[in-house]
């Protein structure tokens, strides 16, 4: 079997013209090279795990969010993005959030990483399906402050909110 040669395409912007008909066309040609390719790895060795269920957690969160920007959403929801996954293509997550965000799609994110949820513009805070506190990461933290700690962090600022709300329960 001919193994097909290198290949270039240029695809435009989803949404623009030639869109669709690029994207057809990069498919089909992937499709063309998949069977080489994993002929090639498993000769050599490596084992192909072509269902999503064997990868990696880094790599199934990758494909995840793929997968949900594939349909142009307007609206975006994703459960803890970055969990599994390596400083570097954490933050290329959030660089990719971000333009999104940028380009109006509105993006809802569960994040236990208070460090991340700094780059939301809005952030609610919750515990066991109760609402603590929602605003700008600067509102959240003025939650949290004290005479004795002015400037907390926005994880302080969760913590004492937390720590205020079990106090209230007992």
């Amino acid at each position: 079997m001919r193994q097909p040669g290198p290949f270039l395409i240029r695809v435009p912007a989803a949404g623009q013209p030639g869109f669709q008909m690029a994207l057809h066309e990069l498919i089909n040609h992937a499709a063309l090279r998949l069977p080489a390719a994993i002929n090639r790895c498993t000769r050599r060795g490596f084992r192909f795990a072509l269902r999503a269920i064997n990868l990696p957690l880094g790599y199934k969160q990758r494909l995840a969010m793929a997968c949900a920007l594939l349909h142009q959403p307007e609206i975006l929801f994703l459960d803890e993005p970055t969990s599994g996954v390596d400083p570097l293509a954490r933050r290329e997550f959030w660089l990719r959030i971000n333009a999104l965000a940028e380009q109006g799609v509105t993006v809802l994110v569960t994040t236990h990483f208070m460090e991340e949820a700094e780059y939301c513009d809005w952030i609610v805070i919750m515990q066991a399906g109760t609402i603590l506190a929602a605003g700008t990461p600067e509102q959240i933290r003025h939650h949290g402050r004290t005479p004795d700690h002015p400037h907390p962090t926005l994880e302080e600022a969760f913590i004492r909110l937390l720590e205020t709300e079990t106090h209230a329960a007992n």
